[in-house]
């Protein structure tokens, strides 16, 4: 069986606490980069769902203090709704880059 079917898929909770060039191998580049002061912004999108990375500067580097999962489309109110699987967008840009 090919590497990427059998390698597990992490979960948002997976990623807290990492640094950048660890989330850069597994998920690739996001598909937005916005600094946030004192914050580091990266998104990573699926069809459904947005993945929102929020990285600070620590001694070290970068390292990831909070992740999210939004809907992409607002669901009949103003508000964002979380994603039915908060893994999608995290699950699209994990097997992309993977192959």
């Amino acid at each position: 069986m090919p590497a990427a079917l059998t390698t597990r898929i992490p979960g948002l909770r997976d990623l807290t606490g990492m640094h950048q060039p660890e989330i850069l191998a597994m998920l690739g580049k996001p598909d937005l980069k916005r600094l946030e002061p004192p914050a580091e912004l990266w998104q990573y999108r699926a069809a459904d769902c947005v993945l929102n990375l929020f990285f600070y500067r620590e001694q070290d580097g970068y390292r990831l203090a909070h992740a999210e999962a939004w809907q992409r489309n607002l669901t009949g109110s103003s508000t964002a709704a979380q994603c039915r699987d908060e893994n999608a967008p995290l699950k699209a840009h994990f097997v992309q880059s993977q192959l």
